[in-house]
Parts: C-alpha cells; sequence; structure tokens
C-alpha cells in the first residue's frame, strides 16, 4: 500500500484497551484504577519501528522538507468503567480521536502507566495487530462489521465518546405524517377504487425513490 496522505479521519473502531487485574491467588478483581494512564504510540508493521513523523511526497525545488506528525489526536487514556457485552463491568481506556495521516499498515504499542507525583511507573505494554488506513476513497467499501465492532456500538449506547460513522449509527424513528398530508386518498370501499385525485397531483411519496 502506497505511502499517500490521508485526512484526520479518527481510526474506526476505536482502539480499546481492557486493563485486567489480579489478587495474589491470580483471581480476577475489579477495582478502581485512579491512577492509571494508558498511551499510544504508533509503530510500523514490524511492531518495532516507530513511526511517529512523515514527509510530503511532493516538494518544490529549493524547498526543505517538510515533516509532520503521523498520528494526531489524544496519544493518552484514563480508565473508565463500562459494561461488556455479557452485562460485566469492566475497566477499559478508548482512544476516541486517533488518526494516521499517512496511508500504510501499522501496529498501535500501548504502555500502561501508574502516575503517583513524582514518580511515573511503567507496569506493562502490548502491541495491537496490524491495520490498515486508507485513504477515504477506499473507506466505504468494507462491510459494517469491519468498522463498527458490536463492542463499538455498545459502549457508544453506554455514552462512551468515539466515532461512530453516521452511516452505521442506527436512525430515530421518524414521526408520523401529518394529518391530510398522505397525497394518495383513501380507497373508497363502495367501489374498491380510491377517491378523486388530490391536489398532490400523482407524485411519489417524499420516501420513494423517483423513477
Amino acid at each position: 500500500m502506497g505511502r499517500s496522505t490521508v485526512g484526520r479521519l479518527p481510526l474506526v473502531p476505536a482502539p480499546i484497551v481492557e486493563v485486567i487485574v489480579r489478587d495474589e491467588q491470580g483471581r480476577r478483581t475489579d477495582v478502581d484504577l485512579p491512577y492509571l494512564l494508558c498511551t499510544a504510540r504508533l509503530m510500523l508493521e514490524d511492531g518495532i519501528t516507530r513511526a511517529e513523523t512523515a514527509q510530503h511526497e511532493e516538494v518544490r525545488v529549493g524547498e526543505d522538507l517538510e515533516t509532520f506528525s503521523t498520528l494526531v489526536g489524544s496519544p493518552s487514556a484514563s480508565p473508565r468503567r463500562v459494561e461488556d457485552l455479557e452485562g460485566r463491568q469492566r475497566n477499559v481506556f478508548v482512544f476516541k480521536d486517533l488518526a494516521v495521516r499517512v496511508g500504510g499498515t501499522y501496529r498501535l504499542e500501548f504502555r500502561l502507566e501508574e502516575i503517583r507525583l513524582p514518580v511515573v511507573r511503567q507496569l506493562a505494554s502490548t502491541v495491537s495487530q496490524a491495520f490498515d488506513v486508507v485513504e477515504w476513497s477506499r473507506y466505504p467499501g468494507f462491510p459494517p462489521s469491519e468498522i463498527a465492532t458490536l463492542l463499538s456500538m455498545h459502549l457508544h449506547a453506554q455514552g462512551v465518546p468515539m466515532y461512530i460513522p453516521p452511516l452505521i449509527l442506527p436512525q430515530p424513528d421518524l414521526p408520523p405524517p401529518p394529518a391530510g398530508s398522505n397525497p394518495f386518498p383513501p380507497e373508497d370501499p363502495r367501489s374498491g377504487r380510491t377517491g378523486t385525485a388530490s391536489n398532490h397531483g400523482t407524485s411519489p411519496p417524499a420516501d420513494s425513490p423517483s423513477p
């Protein structure tokens, strides 16, 4: 895939990192995590090389190469207490507005830190699976299940802020049309025919496609 510059559309689905806490016996426990912070760094596909900056492909003669940040948005997230798909409480970090400005294949490295100033201690780290960043012209071709996962939709419904493409979100129910707005008169039960044509003519309803 080429290294073309793309827009600043946030990564979809939004990266979500879960923190699992266990006690001395190895049993999973759910606790509040007020001093934890998770940060994200963009990596190349190998998961080792950082992809911090990039350069514009088109540079005029005599101009210096201009570099820009490849990853934009907030690279850090605080823990959130949410309900998972099975109704259990979880501690997660949601990166709601991360965007990658250069097309390609990448990974994200996540680092979990405990911040008790003046001490900052790294607790754990992990690297995501590889993902593609594509131009907008290719984006609509992906199936909805790859654009917004069930977990993303579930957390979004709980009020967790993240970008969901408008076409993926369920549309609100429209109110019924006002009385007398039907352009087609009701059927006359005595004749089996419709009544006299209204002054709307024979135009299709507003929600019907034009021929």
